[in-house]
């Protein structure tokens, strides 16, 4: 794990800018972020919007997974395809929601190797990503009910959104491009 701090750490926006900017000076590429999620469940929504907020600061960063074209169950295995054909230089960061012990919720993690996508409900879909960043949004005890239905708070999904965000895009300020 590179980083594993709770949302409401007050520290946390320069932590994940600070970590970032490491995994940006290892690589010898640009990020590609993949924000992973749908538009339908409240905390699955968790990658689109970060993945809108992003576009709606900077529209240059290089970055798939939006409200308006999530990538989700459905069609993610064939989108992976084609972003790695258009990008095949780039190192893939992936952002989405997980599940974790009731301790971990509201938890921003930072790790070196890919996202499963669905592996919470048991779904098989290809791993993503050279770097993952997971907000936990929920437990693993109550996985099936809070990711499988529309249950959960955007009262913890949209800060969370906004820090990750809000990261992102400083790696492009101030002379970060």
């Amino acid at each position: 794990m590179i980083l594993d701090i709770h949302y409401r750490n007050t520290a946390i926006g320069e932590k994940l800018l600070e970590t970032l900017g490491q995994i940006k000076a290892r690589e010898s590429t640009p990020p590609l972020f993949i924000c992973i999620g749908s538009d339908r469940h409240i905390i699955d929504c968790f990658g689109p919007l970060i993945g809108t907020m992003v576009r709606e600061e900077n529209p240059r960063i290089l970055l798939y997974g939006h409200l308006e074209a999530p990538l989700h169950a459905k069609n993610i295995s064939r989108e992976i395809e084609i972003i790695n054909f258009r990008h095949p230089e780039n190192f893939i960061i992936a952002i989405d929601a997980s599940v974790g012990s009731i301790e971990d919720i509201g938890n921003i993690k930072v790790r070196q190797g890919p996202i499963i996508p669905g592996k919470a409900l048991a779904k098989k879909l290809p791993p993503v990503g050279d770097y993952a960043i997971t907000g936990v949004l929920g437990s693993n005890q109550e996985r099936n009910i809070m990711i499988g239905s529309n249950q959960g708070s955007l009262a913890a999904v949209y800060p969370m959104a906004q820090i990750i965000a809000g990261a992102i895009c400083g790696l492009y300020q101030q002379g970060r491009d």
